[in-house]
């Protein structure tokens, strides 16, 4: 008889809740919660989007500048009683700053074509966690103080030509280059650590270029058309850092680059 099974009892004896057993309260019913921390999660969320464009003859032109800012601090109780068990606070810092440019043909005729420019400026800053588990062992453990950026630039384009009616050839491409740095500073004093790689820093970079190409016919009965393009998803850090091998106790390597033909 299963039936009641999906009710859950967080009036557990002493034993069964590690939280209860080290001396925690927690509530009585299923919309109660027992935590030892006082903090309320505080967030800050600005954004800004600015799109501009211009008819200059035969050249339309296309400025997207875009703005980010977030900043938190959020208490996480993951025992969800009163005792210090895994009692953590999650600070972190991000700003994003993005522009676009854009060149596309405004004349009318068998010939069209894009050129565009894009910019990024990832920042996150002061990205760490704190637990709190001094009833678990008497500790208090640091993530690390981390800094991690990310900066990118590419140069795309297309054009695309009619070579008959309803008969059209699309030919584009992207050269992206990407860097990426990452800083970790050891935990204050009196925190025990929980990445060993401290201080850490290291910086990557990658660049590729992604080609596409499309022939299509549309007709009264539909569109159809033949493509073949090449995605990229560029490497980095086991976010906020890259992890200690357990068996050589040697860094663990950043992760590689993607790649995908379709």
């Amino acid at each position: 008889d299963t039936a009641g099974a999906d009710i859950i009892d967080l009036s557990a004896p002493e034993g069964v809740n590690l939280g209860i057993a080290r001396g925690g309260i927690s509530g009585q019913r299923r919309n109660e919660v027992a935590t030892a921390l006082a903090d309320p999660t505080r967030q800050r969320d600005y954004s800004a989007n600015f799109r501009l464009e211009a008819e200059l003859g035969p050249i339309d032109v296309t400025s997207i500048s875009s703005y980010w800012n977030f900043r938190q601090t959020s208490p996480i109780d993951a025992d969800g009683t009163s005792a210090r068990l895994f009692d953590g606070t999650l600070h972190d810092n991000v700003r994003t700053l993005s522009q676009e440019f854009q060149l596309k043909s405004a004349t009318s005729g068998p010939f069209d074509w894009i050129l565009g420019f894009y910019y990024l400026d990832d920042h996150i800053r002061d990205f760490d966690t704190i637990l709190d588990l001094r009833d678990l062992n008497g500790n208090i453990a640091e993530q690390g103080n981390a800094d991690v950026r990310t900066k990118a630039v590419a140069v795309f384009g297309q054009a695309e030509y009619e070579l008959a009616s309803g008969f059209s050839l699309q030919v584009g491409g992207r050269v992206s280059h990407e860097k990426k740095s990452v800083a970790v500073v050891a935990p204050a004093p009196g925190y025990i650590p929980l990445n060993f790689l401290f201080p850490y820093s290291d910086t990557v970079k990658f660049s590729k270029f992604t080609p596409k190409v499309t022939l299509s016919y549309d007709s009264d009965a539909g569109l159809l058309y033949a493509t073949y393009s090449r995605g990229f998803k560029s490497g980095g850090f086991d976010f906020a850092a890259s992890k200690m091998n357990p068996v050589t106790r040697q860094q663990a390597a950043t992760l590689r680059p993607e790649g995908l033909d379709m």
